[in-house]
């Protein structure tokens, strides 16, 4: 019983002694102290401020511009989707052209119906439809359509 006291009591200093020396508002700590996030804050602003004028874009901003365009194909012409493309077939007719990886075929993502469009999947009016990589995936258009596209693509 005796050794079992001492045990707790030295296991209680440790403890003690470990919280007494860890440094709260550091970037290990999970919980951070006000006077770090300003640190942070003005570490960030700083950063900001020296990078303006000079044609510096953020990372994550780099890239396709972001707007629908509208695309019009005529019958028989195919629309070839790239990388992060997004697609709505406003009028005519189309279907879906996947490609075919490693005897695997890889459709379009229609995100309305939560669906795979494999080779010859009609398009849907109005349904979200996007491109993950660019490998040739597309729409075949069977009549002349208009679509709504944003991100980089070919008409062929």
């Amino acid at each position: 019983m005796k050794k079992f006291l001492i045990l707790i009591v030295v296991f209680i200093m440790l403890v003690s002694i470990s919280i007494s020396f860890s440094e709260p508002g550091s970037s290990n700590d999970p919980l951070v102290s006000k006077s770090y996030v300003d640190e942070e804050i003005a570490r960030l602003s700083n950063m900001i401020y020296q990078s303006q004028g000079q044609g510096q874009m953020i990372p994550v901003f780099q890239g396709e511009e972001s707007t629908w365009q509208v695309v019009e194909v005529e019958a028989g012409g195919f629309l070839e989707l790239k990388g992060g493309a997004e697609l709505i077939l406003r009028s005519g007719t189309a279907y879906a052209v996947p490609s075919v990886r490693n005897g695997i075929v890889n459709g379009l993502s229609d995100l309305t119906d939560g669906v795979d469009l494999v080779a010859e999947s009609q398009l849907r009016q109005n349904h979200h439809i996007i491109v993950p990589r660019s490998d040739g995936r597309g729409a075949r258009c069977y009549t002349k359509c208009f679509f709504l596209v944003k991100g980089p693509f070919e008409v062929k």
